[in-house]
């Protein structure tokens, strides 16, 4: 019998897995797909700073333990080993005062000719934007393949398309049986809810679609990467935020799926492809509602990056992101022999690694790297949810 299941094949599942095998535990993971079939493989995989100071620790042991990662697994290609930057892309007046009252140390300032010195590929109706030093691009599935291969290597046992219908403290019902060990952890990103629920607890994630789409290889045109500063939100339930019946009884709403919150983002990979988002509306189901956020990620691209209306598009995908009320993950038990780990938002890349370590600690009860209280399954929010 192993000392912990993992339940989840992403990043964080991935990490986790590594984590507890490298510290000794005999560790099973099961996953219903493939590794990083879900979220992970359907992000932009970029480390961006987090907006929030609770998850600047998760975010510099992410960034430590990958570079470890692609240190021993050789992994130059999917992961920036030094930082593009990242420029936020004002796009009204508003924006960039919002911008203007928030500067980092290492952030500059930029009015519209200097965006467009910094990135002569957009559209001169700009603004302005802030420029940042930091930003790496990664291949998130590569990521959690290397992890999950690490997690083997210290002895772990990596089960794919596993699927687990119930969990309890201790153990967890699939099509195969029964698995049994001394704790189970949650990392199943969207799919933690579900899952918490057949325990009898709730877990406060709700799924959030994000639209992207990735173009043939083209030459340079993106030095940085490009986010709009601030979403344009639309109209209905808002992201992270429950769908109502009386949602459900808007026929757009049980037809089409939730209107999309958008905001352009752009960034170019090493091989030359563009990768192009963002979007976010609460989701009902997993296959793809919403479809009509593409249109109108094409069309906000192609008005602020004019060049990518002839760049042919070689595909587009959507995934579910985990989002919690407050936007922070629960790490951490639920009771005895059940931990989560699981409800990172838009974050999942960025914090994953560190979230990794920091469940593990917690699960063999060692001293925690940092301080796991803003993560706590059992928090309030000030929403009342």
């Amino acid at each position: 019998m192993p000392d912990v299941i993992v339940i989840g094949g992403g990043i964080i599942g991935a990490t986790t897995a590594w984590q507890l095998a490298e510290r000794g535990a005999e560790v099973l993971l099961l996953e219903r797909g493939h590794l990083a079939s879900g979220a992970t493989r359907r992000s932009q995989g970029l480390l961006l700073e987090p907006e929030v100071d609770p998850m600047q620790p998760l975010f510099a042991e992410s960034n430590r333990l990958y570079d470890h990662l692609a240190e021993r697994a050789g992994l130059d290609l999917a992961l920036d080993r030094e930082p593009i930057g990242t420029l936020f892309l004002a796009t009204s007046e508003a924006q960039l005062e919002r911008l203007a009252e928030n500067v980092p140390t290492d952030g500059r300032l930029l009015d519209r000719d200097a965006v467009l010195e910094a990135e002569p590929g957009l559209a001169p109706t700009v603004s302005g934007g802030l420029l940042l030093p930091g930003g790496r691009r990664t291949d998130p599935a590569a990521l959690t393949a290397a992890a999950a291969e690490m997690a083997r290597r210290a002895g772990a046992e990596i089960r794919c398309h596993v699927d687990v219908k119930r969990v309890s403290p201790g153990a967890a019902v699939t099509d195969g049986g029964f698995e049994r060990a001394r704790t189970v952890v949650l990392a199943a990103g969207a799919w933690s809810r579900r899952l918490a629920h057949t325990a009898g607890h709730e877990l406060l994630i709700r799924p959030v679609r994000g639209w992207l789409a990735v173009t043939a290889p083209v030459p340079p045109l993106l030095r940085h990467i490009v986010y709009e500063a601030g979403y344009a939100l639309a109209r209905g339930p808002q992201p992270g935020e429950p769908v109502l019946m009386s949602d459900l009884a808007d026929g757009d709403v049980a037809v089409f799926g939730t209107r999309s919150a958008t905001a352009m983002t752009a960034h170019q990979n090493a091989d030359g492809s563009i990768m192009v988002g963002a979007t976010r509306a609460p989701a009902l189901r997993e296959g793809d509602e919403s479809a009509g956020a593409l249109r109108d990620t094409a069309a906000r691209v192609c008005q602020l990056l004019p060049a990518m209306a002839s760049i042919e598009v070689e595909t587009t995908w959507s995934g579910l992101r985990p989002f919690t009320p407050d936007e922070l993950p629960y790490i951490g038990h639920l009771e005895e022999g059940l931990a989560v780990c699981a409800g990172h938002s838009s974050d999942g890349i960025l914090a994953g690694a560190g979230s990794g370590r920091l469940v593990a600690e917690m699960v063999l009860a060692t001293e925690p790297f940092t301080d796991p209280a803003p993560f706590s399954p059992g928090r309030s929010h000030a929403d009342g949810d």
